[in-house]
């Protein structure tokens, strides 16, 4: 991406950014200058940005201090992250278009800049997924500075090429990618709508069961008279695991599930070539240690074959005695018992009397499979929409390699 001899299509031209457009940097401003609704302009920060590129509206503060034009933003602007205080640099240089937040004026931060772009030689959606080019994001967090908050060198710009066919292609080749971009936004929302509905129903069938009038306060609250509460203890059987560290194997025959592993939902994996900590099918694995306000801590995961997992320390294992794996897999997922030992400050390790002090419900095993039926058909669609995502999203990454570097022409 930076200036180099790469052959482009006949016609097209390579330019630097800053050929091309105008770099407009946010606001400095100090937090006593922020206001409140009622007093104060929207003001655009840096938590706006979601990892990779989009517009988060849970980072929007509002500003009373001074400022000029040259801070305020429209809708519809395309803007960049100056900074980023993510390890993996996700955010920085990521771009995303300014949404319509007010009928005022709004103001951007220091740690955001607007890319003015010169309409006579680039399409602004064209540059947009431009700059949404793995090649572009690597680029971009090459030429930043810092070792726990990385701060993109705007100079450094200048040296990253654009390449840029006719204003009607570059128009021709947004079009595709906004009609890609529209259909992965519908299938996200039918994954958010169908998460809606699972939650729903697990706060419904987990408490209320099915078809039951009749109902008792125990320690987890109101549940139907039919059903028992246990202390995890007498209910699952507990299972430590093992460091596996010096087993990690590339090639490995066994998955080692470790908090990774559970927190991607098996997407992150290493191997082992020693089971040194053997996992059956009916096995619910469970995340003990986690960071302050972390995501994984608490996380389960269900083992549905025998001879292929093996467990990592820090991890337990708990096998249902008498009771339905998955339905107890679903009680025990982030269950809030486990998520009240965060504190918010310091790493959580879970010890085993705690996790088996936990209380669970006790339905029937009949009633019991009859709720892990339900909500497993939900995940079924979950995962069905998920993969149709996955596969729009490589559609598009693919796409991108083509069609922005000229090998397939989009001409009509």
């Amino acid at each position: 991406m930076t200036k180099t001899a790469q052959q482009i299509p006949a016609g097209w031209k390579k330019k630097g950014l800053t050929e091309i457009a105008r770099i407009r940097k946010g606001l400095t401003y100090k937090s006593v200058d922020y206001g409140d609704e009622k007093n104060g302009l929207v003001f655009v920060t840096l938590k706006c940005i979601s990892k990779g590129g989009g517009f988060n509206k849970d980072g929007v503060k509002f500003y009373k201090g001074k400022y000029d034009q040259s801070n305020v933003v429209e809708s519809g602007d395309l803007i960049i992250a100056n900074t980023d205080l993510t390890r993996a640099g996700d955010i920085i240089g990521a771009p995303l278009f300014m949404p319509h937040l007010s009928s005022n004026s709004v103001l951007i931060s220091m740690d955001l800049s607007v890319i003015d772009i010169d309409g006579n030689q680039v399409i602004k959606h064209y540059l947009y997924y431009y700059l949404l080019q793995d090649s572009v994001r690597q680029f971009m967090r090459s030429i930043s500075s810092g070792s726990t908050v990385l701060h993109l060198q705007l100079k450094s710009l200048s040296s990253l090429d654009i390449s840029l066919p006719s204003l009607p292609e570059q128009t021709r080749i947004a079009s595709i990618f906004s009609r890609v971009d529209e259909e992965i936004e519908k299938v996200e929302q039918i994954i958010e709508q169908t998460e809606k509905l699972k939650k729903g129903l697990m706060q419904k069938l987990l408490t209320k069961g099915i078809g039951h009038t009749k109902f008792k306060q125990t320690e987890l609250g109101e549940i139907p008279e039919e059903w028992e509460v246990e202390e995890l203890s007498k209910v699952c059987r507990f299972k430590n695991g093992k460091a596996h560290e010096k087993q990690i194997a590339e090639n490995g025959n066994y998955i080692v599930i470790n908090s990774k592993f559970i927190s991607s939902d098996g997407a992150v994996v290493k191997y082992s070539n020693d089971n040194l900590k053997p996992l059956s099918a009916g096995d619910i694995v469970m995340v003990m240690s986690d960071v302050p306000n972390g995501k994984a801590l608490g996380k389960c995961f269900l083992v549905l074959e025998d001879n292929k997992y093996t467990l990592n320390q820090r991890i337990c294992a708990l096998r249902p005695i008498n009771g339905n794996p998955k339905f107890y897999f679903y009680v025990l997922s982030r269950n809030s018992y486990f998520l009240n030992f965060d504190n918010g400050v310091g790493q959580t390790n879970l010890r085993k009397d705690e996790v088996l002090k936990c209380f669970v419900p006790v339905p029937p095993v009949t009633e019991q499979e009859q709720i892990a039926k339900i909500l497993d058909a939900i995940d079924g669609r979950l995962v069905i929409n998920e993969k149709t995502k996955s596969n729009l999203l490589k559609l598009k990454k693919g796409l991108m390699n083509d069609l922005l570097s000229g090998k397939v022409r989009v001409n009509n």
